[in-house]
């Protein structure tokens, strides 16, 4: 069973940590979430992490199986949506309806906490069995897309024309 919390300074490391073990290096080949082959460096780290915790409007939810975290995800308000980010399971903890359980939580919270009905994220549009289970939980393509960010904090790409492609769903 899953025990939920919201994120604090305090946990702002091990955030970083499991973000980065989800989608990058040989660990994250672990699981299916990998980005390895396509981008290098990390995914995140402590100090933008910790940003995020005390961003006005933002939050991140821990996911707990006894005193191991196993999953994350950021939200973020913005105007009439909440964007959904950083959304990892620990590659030894995949397949097991973990991060089916935390998009339930994110929508669950949404529509407790605030008037938002409209749920948003970014996937990179290479990560065709990513967007595919997004796909298969009511996330939508919008037809939006970006470039993916030039900075070295979000990794270093290792093959050309990234882009993110922009979901939604109708809560």
């Amino acid at each position: 069973m899953l025990r939920f919390s919201t994120a604090a300074a305090l946990d702002a490391a091990a955030v970083a940590a499991l973000v980065n073990t989800a989608y990058r290096g040989d660990t994250s080949r672990r699981g299916w979430t990998t980005e390895a082959d396509l981008l290098g460096g990390q995914r995140t780290d402590v100090e933008l992490v910790d940003a995020l915790i005390h961003t006005e409007g933002s939050r991140i939810e821990l996911a707990w199986q006894g005193d191991r975290l196993v999953a994350c995800v950021h939200l973020q308000r913005a105007a009439d949506e909440i964007r959904v980010g950083m959304l990892s399971v620990h590659p030894e903890c995949q397949g097991r309806g973990i991060g089916k359980a935390v998009l339930a939580r994110v929508e669950s919270l949404a529509l407790a906490e605030t008037d938002a009905r409209r749920l948003t994220m970014a996937v990179i549009t290479r990560r065709q069995e990513l967007l595919a289970y997004y796909g298969r939980r009511g996330y939508l393509s919008s037809d939006r897309y970006s470039a993916f960010p030039q900075d070295p904090r979000y990794g270093v790409p290792r093959v050309g024309d990234l882009r993110l492609v922009w979901l939604e769903k109708r809560i």
